[in-house]
């Protein structure tokens, strides 16, 4: 994983407020359903949370993201 200081990643507006969002579902929810899934459509991407609502957002951000160490990418499931 990066090891990159937030404050040092340069995110665009729309990432920044994505990963917060994404945070305060994370933390809002019970430990044992922690869990977002991304569904694509051609109406756009969703994040699919298992408990709290859905987040619409686009893979970019998603994958941005992921290469700066703030998300974990499981692809086991």
């Amino acid at each position: 994983m990066v090891d990159i200081p937030f404050d040092a990643v340069d995110l665009d507006d729309e990432q920044r407020q994505l990963y917060m969002r994404m945070v305060e579902v994370h933390r809002d929810t019970p430990r044992d359903r922690r869990m977002f899934l991304l569904s694509q459509t051609f109406g756009g991407d969703t994040l699919v949370a298992a408990a709290g609502p859905n987040i619409k957002t686009a893979k970019y951000d998603l994958d941005v993201l992921i290469r700066f160490g703030r998300l974990m990418l499981d692809l086991s499931a």
